[in-house]
């Protein structure tokens, strides 16, 4: 099974990506700020979709969900990760 990682993933292109992904084979983990939008997702596809819920600002926490991320989608044998999208938004507030 081929794998592939969608930072946000809650809805949009990030979404619709994860949809095609899944349907074409891939298992997929999945990211975002909205945990209910990411577990609509695995409802959709438990078996291909994992969920991690992050904010992408947070480079620290965006380090650690992509280290366990990396760790859940090779289990035994080893299975490499096709491609990563990163598909959100950041913006700075004044």
């Amino acid at each position: 099974m081929k794998n592939a990682i969608v930072f946000g993933a809650t809805s949009g292109i990030g979404k619709s990506l994860t949809e095609i992904l899944v349907k074409e084979g891939y298992r997929v983990a999945i990211t975002g700020r909205r945990l209910p939008l990411l577990e609509a997702l695995k409802q959709e596809f438990p078996d291909q979709v994992l969920v991690k819920q992050n904010d992408i600002q947070d480079i620290q926490e965006v380090e650690n969900v992509f280290s366990g991320l990396g760790l859940a989608l090779l289990p035994p044998p080893p299975t490499p990760i096709t491609f990563i999208v990163l598909d959100c938004v950041f913006g700075i507030l004044n």
